[in-house]
């Protein structure tokens, strides 16, 4: 009976070793597997998502940590933020955030103008990329793509006088459909202009080894998709205004997969200012939801689209401040 007694020790020993043994290896081939997903990944930072596992045998759900990276961007229309005892806020906001890029509209300023150079050093010391934020309705009224010059060439002077890590970009937020000539039947030719203007606008961004965003509506490939499909090629990236919570995924899906066609960026913004302003509801703004929800929301479309080149953006400064700081 004692030996029997020790037999069966000695059996189930060899048992739970060999369980704890196979869970060790399970754990060690996730890992792996998890790491290989965003090797390749364009962003410094790294964030958790949570995402329900298939059903173990007791039919409970089972929460796998997956590992992704993806760069965050914020919109500032301020042109005084820029100023002692406004820009403070901003910088809170990055750190609250963990902002990587700032597009920041700018007014036709100095180039020796003190405040903008030491707030172009100061986020070049956070390790934040900024970005000039710029565009107008009527700038594709002609074809030259004259107005877009202008911002390239503004950068390249900020750039002379501050510094080669002062300015990454443009973020060109160019919307034609806001136009009067849009609203008496022009939009066939506002397009053309707007694909003939960015063409030689990305060409001379590119001789400036600037970076060069466009910002678009969620409705353009439904509405026009050629046209869609001409200015990716103008530029590094697109900037999604994907305003429709009940739809986040499947509205910029195609955005998606086209930015994956021709490798290009593309980024998710989301709206946080106030239900009523501009007309929002409550569908179209994470305002009362904050900023937490927000994300969750985005990395939700991060895990659906797969696509390591997929980045976030707030819009914008004002409203987050008046959600966190005030």
């Amino acid at each position: 009976m004692e030996k029997e007694k020790k037999r069966t020790k000695v059996v189930v020993l060899v048992l739970f070793s060999l369980v704890i043994l196979f869970l060790g290896f399970m754990l060690v081939l996730k890992n792996k597997m998890i790491s290989n997903v965003d090797a390749e990944g364009y962003l410094q930072k790294d964030y958790t998502i949570r995402t329900p596992s298939i059903e173990n045998d007791e039919e409970e759900q089972e929460e796998v940590l997956l590992e992704v990276k993806y760069d965050k961007g914020l919109f500032s229309w301020g042109p005084a933020t820029i100023k002692q005892g406004n820009k403070e806020d901003l910088y809170e906001i990055i750190n609250i955030l963990g902002i990587d890029e700032v597009y920041q509209y700018f007014e036709v300023i100095s180039y020796d103008d003190t405040s903008a150079a030491e707030f172009a050093g100061e986020l070049d010391e956070m390790n934040v990329d900024l970005y000039i934020l710029a565009g107008s309705s009527t700038w594709t009224y002609k074809p030259d793509g004259a107005k877009m010059l202008n911002e390239i060439n503004r950068a390249v002077s900020f750039r002379e006088r501050w510094g080669e890590g002062a300015i990454t970009g443009i973020v060109f937020d160019i919307e034609p459909y806001d136009s009067e000539k849009w609203s008496r039947g022009k939009q066939e030719v506002l397009m053309e202009n707007y694909i003939a203007g960015m063409k030689i606008a990305y060409e001379a961004a590119k001789e400036q080894n600037l970076r060069v965003i466009i910002c678009i509506p969620s409705w353009y490939d439904a509405d026009y998709n050629s046209t869609l499909l001409e200015l990716i090629k103008y530029c590094d990236e697109i900037s999604v205004m994907n305003y429709n919570r009940n739809n986040e995924y499947g509205d910029m899906e195609n955005e998606i997969e086209y930015a994956r066609e021709y490798d290009k960026y593309v980024t998710c913004i989301f709206e946080f200012q106030a239900v009523g302003q501009y007309n929002l509801t409550e569908e179209q703004t994470y305002n009362n939801l904050g900023t937490d929800e927000a994300q969750k929301s985005f990395e939700s479309v991060f895990v659906k689209a797969q696509y390591e080149k997929l980045k976030f953006a707030y819009h914008y400064l004002e409203p987050l401040k008046e959600m966190l700081l005030d």
